[in-house]
């Protein structure tokens, strides 16, 4: 027992700090960036690292927010001993993953008012932000704890591909223009299907020990079909961004992740029909898919 604390501990510092969710949030507040520069904006370097800054330390008070509530001497948990996060919560101090939040939670309202002051306020960013502080904290306060019923994944992914660029685009360039959603609404159709495939391998484990995801909300075979239709209505929307006026030299870079998709399906298809699945395989395409989208965009954006 006392050999698997450190083991529970990495995974847990992991869950709380979720390097590849950040690091596709410096991802997209970069894509917002060279949609401004690519149609002429003033880069705000300084006040958008701090909007960064303070993106990153909401999504660690929501994760730790999470921790606290759902740790085993929450009077609120609800996680059974069998599931892999009751040992995780287990091997800290429930006090601490509250200490961390306030901490967070901190650094998040410091950098905001840093950003502020070095730009002028604006009422269309102040509304984004707001927003996405009151989707953090539902997410994780009672009692919404919009994560416990399976909302989690889907409130992330319009955080981190809709408003974190839309924030970032206001603060450099003004205003929004309609080339932001055409670039990044493909890629938060892919990062909600590869939230899908990150969770399939604690399926079993997390439906009998209670821990809620968009996953077990939708059930298995519900969610695989799912995450078909979103890889595939990726590709269709690409083509129709194209066909109402995503410029070429965006849409091909898109289309070239096409055999990465397709792989992805081919696997998913595969675990659907019986055959046994290889974990790491589709969760290594799964984060290609979306990390190689995000590369391709900020590589066009900032080449032309």
């Amino acid at each position: 027992m006392k050999d698997s604390i450190p083991d529970a501990k990495r995974q847990l510092f992991f869950e709380l700090f979720q390097p590849g969710t950040i690091t596709l949030t410096i991802g997209s507040f970069c894509i917002g960036i060279g949609v401004a520069y690519h149609l002429g904006g003033t880069i705000k370097w300084v006040a958008g690292l701090f909007l960064l800054a303070a993106f990153l330390f909401l999504l660690w008070a929501r994760n730790f927010l999470n921790a606290y509530w759902d740790h085993p001497n929450s009077p609120l948990c609800f996680l059974k001993s069998t599931l892999h996060r009751f040992t995780e919560l287990n091997s800290t101090q429930r006090n601490s993953l509250l200490t961390y939040a306030l901490f967070c939670l901190t650094g998040a309202a410091v950098c905001f008012m840093l950003a502020m002051e070095a730009y002028r306020f604006s009422l269309v960013l102040g509304i984004l932000i707001l927003l996405v502080f009151i989707l953090m904290m539902v997410t994780s306060l009672p009692p919404f704890l919009l994560n416990r019923k399976g909302y989690a994944e889907l409130i992330e992914a319009f955080i981190v591909f809709i408003l974190v660029p839309a924030a970032v685009m206001i603060l450099n360039y003004g205003e929004l223009n309609p080339l932001l959603e055409l670039l990044t609404v493909p890629i938060f159709f892919v990062f909600l299907a590869g939230k899908l495939v990150f969770s399939l391998r604690t399926y079993s484990e997390d439906k009998m020990g209670g821990y809620p995801n968009l996953l077990n909300r939708l059930d298995w075979e519900r969610a695989m079909k799912l995450h078909n239709s979103l890889i595939l209505v990726t590709y269709v929307l690409v083509a129709v961004f194209s066909a109402i006026g995503l410029p070429w030299h965006f849409t091909w870079p898109l289309l070239l992740t096409l055999p990465i998709a397709a792989f992805e399906l081919i696997l998913v298809v595969g675990i659907i029909r019986g055959g046994k699945p290889n974990w790491r395989i589709l969760e290594w395409t799964s984060g290609s898919l979306v990390g190689s989208m995000c590369y391709l965009v900020l590589l066009t954006l900032w080449l032309h």
